[in-house]
């Protein structure tokens, strides 16, 4: 979804995929590092999702 609406990427899996997963590790290693209850989680074959607890 942020490929489509940010890039205007019409397709699937587009090299812009790696560049996404790259930034929300570096998010994850900033925000849920050492913390007891997570932030960022992935829904598969939808994208990520910002709550807390499991989704």
């Amino acid at each position: 979804m942020l490929a489509r609406e940010v890039w205007k990427e019409t397709t699937r899996g587009t090299p812009l995929n790696n560049v996404i997963d790259v930034h929300i590790a570096r998010l994850r290693r900033k925000i849920d590092v050492d913390q007891p209850v997570k932030l960022i989680h992935t829904v598969r074959g939808v994208g990520f999702m910002l709550r807390q607890g499991e989704p």
